[in-house]
């Protein structure tokens, strides 16, 4: 079995650019006016794979089709991959933790590919090419699509170019991550920080490669009630789906607010572990200090700053969200968590991949009407909104989500109590079937995410 990309493919893989991606997404402007993603004569609108296949096997590839059709991609992929990790959510809700680490899986496989394809790394199947500076596309390298998925972002993950992005994109209080490890005094420690996040997060497409694609198979193509497996209790379930959402809530000034403080601490911690060998946990007094010195280098008030240290040095906060330590944990696909695990790590990389198709519109001269005849349509075909009765910012689809998690409160305890016992699925199912609707709509993320706003 390969074990990795060949040199040849390296080689070519060294000239894809995101500044190919960007001059083919500046061209579908005309496009937009129509409502359409890419010219209705575009060669790769339909049966995209296949033509690119043939055209590339008799040396007739139209390059400024499929890189226009690879730079629409890079949103649509991500749309698509917060799609299929809502549906996971809701097999969850539902007891069918086979089917939710499924759908799960292929959201994961949706967030590398959409951040690959905004780096000029194009997956398809069986054929895969890059973009290059000039919007030229050419051959990379042949596979299927889950191998080179996996192969492509463990050879990315390892470049400098996907920290950069990373530490562009991840960002709390105004400020990047690159300049609060640079406020700490590693301005080259973030490196490592990158690969490992980027590698544990696809960690779902390495493992199709080895022996636990046959469990995999087992749990996506076997009957699978043929053994029972053990699962969470419905009170469990019922809190997990709404712990999923904690880290998500959006905030006016950065659609990832919440979630990527914790990110930021989670590197601040790994940065001080990589340039001192001491763990933060063990050398809190220096560790402090070290925090302290970065919140005054990034001027942030005193009042301010002594509640961000105290986050950042977990005195509040203290625990992590359950997404990030599910996504680092390796349990046995037998594990009743396991669905949950492949869950976390496909959000966090849907995370990335959403701030890389966020930068790529940010960058280029559209502004928020221009897409309006994508994201209103698809707003409305799941049922986001009412017809034409579009929400002022997508911040406020949170609002719903909060109602959500306000009534699992009150319902929890009135139904504690009421019942001595635990409660079933039956009982959830019945009465909270609105609420596990909504928490089950993660499109709102893709949508407040993209942070589709209009330009002055």
């Amino acid at each position: 079995m390969r074990k990795g990309l060949e040199s040849s493919a390296l080689l070519v893989l060294r000239r894809a650019s995101e500044k190919g991606v960007e001059l083919a997404f500046d061209q579908l402007g005309p496009y937009f006016k129509r409502g359409l993603w890419v010219g209705q004569g575009n060669r790769y609108r339909i049966h995209c794979v296949k033509r690119a296949v043939a055209d590339d096997k008799n040396h007739r590839l139209n390059s400024r089709h499929l890189a226009q059709y690879v730079a629409a991609s890079t949103i649509l992929h991500c749309s698509d991959g917060w799609s299929f990790l809502g549906r996971a959510l809701q097999c969850h809700a539902m007891g069918d933790n086979d089917a939710s680490r499924h759908l799960a899986y292929y959201a994961e496989l949706r967030g590398a590919v959409s951040l690959l394809a905004s780096q000029g790394k194009v997956v398809l199947d069986k054929r895969h090419f890059i973009v290059d500076p000039s919007a030229a596309c050419q051959l990379y390298c042949q596979g299927s699509t889950h191998n080179i998925a996996w192969y492509t972002l463990q050879h990315w993950a390892n470049l400098k170019s996907s920290n950069k992005l990373l530490s562009d994109i991840i960002r709390s209080n105004g400020k990047t991550l690159h300049q609060w490890l640079e406020a700490f005094g590693c301005p080259e420690q973030y490196w490592p920080i990158g690969i490992k996040w980027l590698k544990r997060w696809g960690l779902d497409l390495h493992r199709l490669l080895t022996k636990d694609r046959f469990d995999r198979n087992e749990a996506s193509y076997r009957p699978t009630r043929m053994n029972q497996a053990e699962s969470l209790t419905p009170n469990k379930a019922w809190g997990s789906l709404c712990q999923f959402w904690n880290p998500y809530e959006p905030s006016s000034t950065s659609p990832f607010e919440r979630l990527d403080r914790f990110l930021i601490r989670l590197s601040l911690e790994t940065a001080y572990k990589t340039t001192t060998g001491n763990d933060p946990a063990t050398h809190r007094r220096d560790f402090t200090r070290r925090v302290s010195e970065a919140l005054r280098l990034l001027g942030f008030t005193p009042n301010y700053a002594r509640e961000l240290r105290r986050f950042m040095i977990r005195l509040s906060d203290g625990r992590d969200p359950a997404i990030i330590e599910d996504a680092r944990a390796s349990d046995p696909i037998s594990h009743p968590r396991h669905h949950l695990e492949v869950i976390g790590r496909a959000s966090l990389l849907l995370r990335i991949a959403t701030g890389a198709a966020a930068r790529l519109l940010r960058d280029s001269q559209f502004v928020k009407k221009d897409l309006r005849f994508w994201w209103e349509s698809f707003g409305e075909s799941r049922g986001l909104w009412i017809p034409k009765i579009v929400p002022a910012n997508f911040e406020d689809l949170w609002l719903d989500i909060s109602d959500a998690l306000n009534q699992r409160v009150l319902w929890d305890k009135m139904t504690k109590s009421q019942e001595k016992t635990k409660y079933s699925l039956a009982k959830l199912h019945g009465e909270q079937s609105d609420s596990i609707l909504v928490l089950s709509e993660c499109e709102r993320i893709c949508l407040w995410g993209l942070d589709l706003r209009e330009k002055p």
